[in-house]
């Protein structure tokens, strides 16, 4: 997921080579583990803010990694040349960064669940301590993503434009026309909260519609107006079908998108920056397509 995020955000002019990032961070926390330190993995905000700071290439996080190796080595007390004063206030404003990004700027696209689950942790580190916290945060998150998983499905509805047509007005032998040809056009209706869970589901879906219908299947609408969550990984899953859908001459559109509350700023962004979503009302989309 971080590597999508890197790979959607930094506009690089080759694609990124997962496999080869998969590899190499193997061997890398191979080594670490021998070594007795911790796993590492990509990061998206650490290296999309590296970019942004002009740190192109390799050589930044190498100069990082080996200034602090020999800080490690040379076991030099760093603390007692630090002001007391200065790492304390390190610490807060890692800690209200923290509290700001998670308590506050996400309060709109998280649901009740996930507040609570964020306060939980919260006052528990306040009450015990970080490690308990960390436990208790993650036994309830657990829970809560087998609960969704269980309980919730993301499809809502499947429908063609031969049974259910637009609410504008049609004459009798417009309605024969959709009763003959209604069929290829398709609309998906998507429901909650998508993140990297639900994919499977999302591509079961646009499979059995292609599967179940005619070989003339023209277009499939996907309305979003009722999801209220978003994962990077749901939008390049949506790319790859839409790739895949053009090969067999099939259009895929989404609309009735998620407002930015609902997602948030930057999801929002990404999803309406897609060659293929569309700002307008999935009822307007489908009366165009009609009168095609």
């Amino acid at each position: 997921i971080n590597m999508a995020g890197i790979e959607a955000n930094t506009h690089q002019d080759k694609a990124c080579d997962l496999d080869a990032e998969f590899m190499v961070l193997g061997w890398v926390n191979l080594v670490v583990g021998i070594l007795g330190g911790h796993p590492g993995f990509h990061s998206a905000p650490s290296t999309l803010l590296l970019k942004r700071d002009g740190g192109t290439t390799r050589l930044a996080p190498c100069t990082a990694a080996c200034l602090w190796l020999a800080a490690f080595i040379s076991s030099v007390p760093l603390s007692a040349f630090i002001p007391c004063f200065f790492l304390g206030g390190c610490f807060l404003q890692l800690g209200f960064g923290f509290a700001r990004t998670f308590l506050w700027d996400s309060r709109k696209s998280m649901d009740r669940v996930s507040i609570s689950i964020t306060w939980a942790m919260v006052l528990t580190a306040v009450i015990a301590d970080l490690n308990t916290a960390s436990v208790i945060g993650f036994v309830l998150v657990a829970l809560n993503f087998l609960r969704l998983s269980m309980n919730a499905s993301v499809v809502r509805a499947v429908e063609r434009a031969d049974c259910r047509h637009s609410p504008k007005y049609r004459s009798a032998e417009e309605l024969e026309v959709l009763k003959m040809r209604g069929h290829r056009i398709m609309v998906l209706y998507l429901e909650g909260n998508l993140f990297w869970g639900t994919v499977d589901e999302i591509m079961a879906a646009f499979m059995n519609i292609i599967d179940s219908t005619d070989d003339d299947l023209d277009i499939i609408f996907v309305d979003l107006r009722h999801v209220n969550g978003f994962c990077v990984s749901v939008i390049n899953a949506f790319k790859k079908l839409h790739g895949l859908a053009s090969k067999v001459g099939i259009r895929i559109q989404l609309c009735s998108l998620p407002s930015q509350d609902a997602i948030g700023e930057q999801l929002s962004k990404m999803l309406q920056s897609l060659p293929f979503a569309s700002k307008e009302n999935m009822t307007h989309l489908l009366e165009t397509a009609e009168d095609k």
